[in-house]
């Protein structure tokens, strides 16, 4: 319903569920503790950032392409103008921007 009521595209909307799903789901995986959702829209632009308490740092990996696990963050990458981390004071902020 938030994504509607800002009026993203049909592929915008799509492609923000992918990259929120894939960074959640590392959350829950790698990271420790409550997971936090934010989407914020300025302008053209719809950062998505999943947080936790966890102080690993998420990276991009190498590997097989047949390999069951390991693609999420392909995935953000390709579908995103930008991605990285923040570190707060309870953990960390994985956030990725979008054209919306």
């Amino acid at each position: 319903p938030l994504l509607r009521r800002w009026h993203t595209g049909e592929q915008a909307r799509d492609s923000t569920l992918l990259v929120i799903s894939e960074l959640v789901t590392n959350a829950v995986r790698f990271g420790t503790g409550p997971v936090t959702v934010r989407l914020v829209r300025a302008g053209s632009l719809l950062t998505c950032e999943v947080g936790d308490t966890g102080n690993g740092r998420p990276r991009l990996h190498r590997g097989d392409p047949l390999d069951d696990t390991g693609r999420g963050l392909h995935v953000v990458h390709k579908l995103t103008t930008r991605w990285g981390v923040r570190w707060t004071d309870t953990g960390k902020a994985v956030w990725a921007e979008l054209e919306a």
